[in-house]
Order: C-alpha cells, then sequence, then structure tokens
C-alpha cells in the first residue's frame, strides 16, 4: 500500500510535562511511517519552559510559538494553515497513541468526499475499552443532531472497520486541510475550549462532506490532562461546558 505524507498538529499550552509524557510515542511512531510525515507544535504562550524544552530535544519538530494564548481553537488555526502535507493529524497533547497509528488514515482520503476521521479515543486506563463519549456513532441526524446509532455493537470493543460518524474530536482527528481551511477551520468564538469539534462537524455534513470512524488508531486520552483545576477553575469549566451546550443546540434548531 502507498501511503501520503501526513502532517501532525499538536496544540499545547503550559504542556511541557505531558509532552515529556507522551511526545515520544508521537515520534516513534512518526518514525516508523512509510511516508513522508511532519510534527508541528503549537505553543500557546505557555510560560513552563515548552520551546526551550522541544527545541532541545526534538530539534526536528516545527514549533510554532504564539505570544498571547489564544485557545484551542486558534492554536489549531494557526498550526493547519503551517503545516507542509494536505493530509493533517490534530492531536492533545495529553494523547497516547498505539503502534501503527498513522498507518490506517491516508487510505480514506482518496475519496474526494471525505473531510475526516475520528479516531478511538479510549481513557488511559487499565479497561480494554472505556471511551469517554461511549462508542462513536453512526450518522442519523434530526435537527442537526445525533439521534440514534446506525450500527448495533458486536462487542464491547466496539466496531471493527471504518463506519460514518457524526462528529470529529479535535482532540484525535484527522483533517483534510484544503477542506479545513475552505471552511475557516474551527471557530475561534468558542475559545478557549469545548464544543468547536461539534460546531465544526455539523458545518461539514452541511456541505455534504463525509467524516468517517476509524477504529484501528487508537489514541488512548489522559481525561482532563489538558482542561483541568491546574489551570481553569473547576467551575468555570462546568460552566463553560453547560453553556456551549445549550447555546449551540438552541442555535442550530
Amino acid at each position: 500500500m502507498k501511503y501520503a505524507p501526513i502532517s501532525i498538529v499538536i496544540p499545547t499550552w503550559n504542556g511541557k510535562k505531558l509532552l515529556q509524557q507522551y511526545l515520544p510515542a508521537v515520534v516513534r511512531s512518526a518514525q516508523a511511517y512509510c511516508a513522508e510525515i511532519e510534527i508541528v507544535v503549537v505553543d500557546d504562550g505557555s510560560k513552563d519552559g515548552t520551546v526551550s524544552y522541544i527545541k532541545k530535544y526534538y530539534p526536528t519538530i516545527n514549533i510554532i510559538s504564539r505570544d498571547k494564548n489564544g485557545g484551542f481553537a486558534a492554536a489549531c488555526n494557526w498550526g493547519v494553515a503551517k503545516c507542509k502535507y494536505e493530509i493533517v493529524v490534530l492531536l492533545n497533547n495529553d494523547m497516547l497513541i498505539e503502534e501503527g497509528f498513522f498507518e490506517h488514515l491516508s487510505k480514506h482520503f482518496k475519496d474526494p468526499n471525505v473531510f475526516g476521521l475520528a479516531l478511538a479515543t479510549p481513557r488511559l486506563t487499565n479497561e480494554p475499552f472505556s471511551n469517554q463519549n461511549g462508542i462513536r456513532f453512526g450518522l442519523k441526524l434530526k435537527y442537526g443532531l445525533i439521534e440514534c446509532p446506525l450500527f448495533e455493537l458486536v462487542d464491547k470493543t466496539g466496531p471493527h472497520e471504518a463506519n460514518f460518524t457524526f462528529k470529529l474530536s479535535g482532540g484525535a482527528s484527522v483533517i483534510d486541510k484544503k477542506k479545513f481551511l475552505e471552511i475557516k477551520g474551527f471557530d475561534e468564538l468558542f475559545s478557549p475550549f469545548y464544543w468547536e469539534d461539534v460546531d465544526l462537524s455539523y458545518r461539514i455534513w452541511k456541505r455534504n462532506w463525509h467524516i468517517l470512524y476509524e477504529p484501528k488508531s487508537v489514541a488512548r486520552h489522559q481525561v482532563h490532562g489538558t482542561i483541568n483545576s491546574d489551570y481553569f477553575d473547576s467551575k468555570f469549566i462546568e460552566w463553560t461546558h453547560k453553556r456551549k451546550n445549550s447555546h449551540y443546540i438552541s442555535m442550530i434548531r
């Protein structure tokens, strides 16, 4: 199989410790990939020495430094715009990717209708499959929202082959750079975090582009690794999620 070149974008803010923990697996998998690949780290105004750490230990990584923190959506948009290749993997800095992560991705983009891929993101636990969002849903829309899944689970591991899904996860997904820029990427009104990926997914499907779920590419998630009380007040986190949830649903109905 011929693989296409890939860019990887990792947004980070004061995430040096997370990068120390999880970036090595990304680098190993990138080195094993049988095509050209680049890693772009977008430092979103960190004060913890992230930039100097990357420059010292990973000199081949392209690091983009932003003077002021602008939030997840803005960091991703900047990173994607700077990528060399048309297939872009978006990864949170708290994701532990498994071996062979990149090998299952580029084949899907031979279909010109595919915008992107949602990837398996089980919790970083000892459980074989404990997905934080539940098993990814097949597509069935009502008022622009998921009504119910189209596939039934064969077992607790979830679906084994690629299938349609409604939502890209901003923390572990793959996108077509050209299409992403065409619809102006993540809406930065959703900064600092939450619901920017739901909004993007909704706009993707309105364009009649497709999102697929690829279960073979697994990125295990350290839940609340980036959005936690070390950086944000817990009440602010809860309020942000609830406010955007209710506002977005009322907006698209």
